[in-house]
């Protein structure tokens, strides 16, 4: 498998262990939105509190702890409202026992009224759709349990709690009171009395809206059982922290976080086959461009000659260098003087350098070029430190140089 395939091959690897973390750590969708009046799914309340807003009767969202009402605490007393109060509290889903509110009966008795919607009570033969007829009209209801008033919610006595049907049929109470002290308790069966999907049923949401206006409390509708809290509540709750936060989490997101994080570091930094090769653009070299260009205009006027006198004298100068004479012309017989001393070879040497101009005739041939530049080659072998390169350098490919081909 070549390294294409295989890059292939892993990030297509890659995709499916991001997919199924995806679909398999990802929050599963919760039903916190049935009965909150802030959603418009066809089981929230959204549509029944504008209803309330329309009619000129104020619901106040309520989005802090229960548990305010029931403390004890001078910092939890300060956020009670003022009682006696109405407090809606629409459940989830059927509610297996009333709401631990119930059990503070000193709150209850002090004149408060606390309105339950959503029990879990007993199934009876009644037909799961029935149209219930109510001083405010049809109600829908689409459940088939029903509770009997031999049985307080309130784990009271009948006497006690004087249980009163609000909305009945022959299978039992739909809706019903109890009564604890001066307060009173209200329970309706169904969660869906007055859901967003009933929005065509009005006897539903006129029901629901009287029983809370012949009450006479300023009415709160409790949101905190549906996820929603203030700006208090939630810096409370968490400590305002990072690791509250977290702590606060569930796993399977920060699970899902973190195996992302890691696998894109995974994918950014593994080098399993070395070190990244950057891609390096040519550099554009302008003396050799210049050269090019200069050989193509001799070659087209025909003078080998004139480069080869011109490559003469940057060697000539070039063993001076090497001799260390410097860039000042010398004589002919100092050179080959110096040559011998430092050399030891022959000042014959030098005679491809040293010789006059040639006669005025044809330019060289290609077999004399190639032995004048092998003579040029040896003089640079011997020389005791080389100097910097010049155009002589073409001896190892002379060929290919334009001029000296013509």
């Amino acid at each position: 498998m070549n390294s294409r395939k295989r890059y292939g091959v892993g990030l297509a690897l890659f995709v499916l262990a991001l997919l199924a973390l995806t679909i398999f750590l990802a929050p599963r969708q919760n039903n916190l939105g049935t009965g909150s009046t802030y959603s418009r799914n066809p089981s929230g309340y959204g549509a029944w509190y504008a209803y309330m807003g329309d009619r000129g009767t104020p619901v106040e969202r309520w989005e802090k702890p229960t548990d305010v009402f029931l403390s004890t605490s001078e910092s939890r007393k300060k956020d009670r409202p003022k009682t006696p109060i109405t407090l809606l509290q629409i459940q989830t889903d059927f509610m297996p026992s009333p709401s631990p509110i119930v059990y503070d009966r000193e709150w209850i008795s002090q004149g408060n009224v606390l309105l339950q919607v959503g029990m879990r009570t007993r199934i009876t033969n009644a037909p799961f759709r029935s149209d219930i007829a109510s001083p405010q009209g049809k109600v829908v209801i689409e459940t088939r349990r029903r509770h009997s008033l031999s049985f307080p919610l309130t784990y009271q006595g009948l006497e006690e709690a004087k249980p009163k049907a609000l909305l009945e049929d022959p299978y039992g109470a739909i809706a019903w009171e109890e009564t604890i002290g001066r307060g009173r308790v209200i329970f309706v069966v169904t969660p869906h009395l007055a859901a967003n999907a009933y929005q065509n049923e009005p006897g539903n949401f006129e029901f629901l809206a009287t029983l809370l206006e012949n009450i006479g409390h300023p009415i709160y509708v409790d949101e905190y059982l549906h996820g929603y809290k203030d700006d208090d509540t939630i810096t409370e709750e968490t400590g305002g922290s990072l690791g509250a936060y977290l702590w606060e989490t569930p796993l399977s997101i920060l699970a899902l976080q973190g195996v992302g994080v890691l696998m894109l570091l995974i994918w950014g930094l593994n080098r399993r086959l070395g070190p990244e090769d950057k891609l390096r653009h040519p550099t554009q070299d302008n003396n050799r461009s210049y050269i090019n260009a200069l050989a193509s205009i001799l070659l087209k006027a025909n003078c080998t000659d004139f480069a080869v006198e011109t490559l003469k004298k940057a060697e000539l100068l070039n063993v001076q260098r090497s001799l260390g004479f410097g860039d000042t012309p010398l004589e002919t017989e100092t050179l080959k003087a110096a040559w011998e001393a430092q050399t030891g070879r022959s000042p014959d040497d030098l005679h491809p350098l040293l010789s006059s101009s040639r006669p005025v005739r044809k330019s060289m041939t290609e077999v004399e070029l190639q032995q004048w530049l092998e003579a040029i080659a040896q003089i640079r072998h011997h020389l005791p430190e080389r100097g910097s390169p010049t155009l002589a350098n073409v001896e190892a490919q002379p060929q290919s140089h334009p001029v000296l081909r013509s």
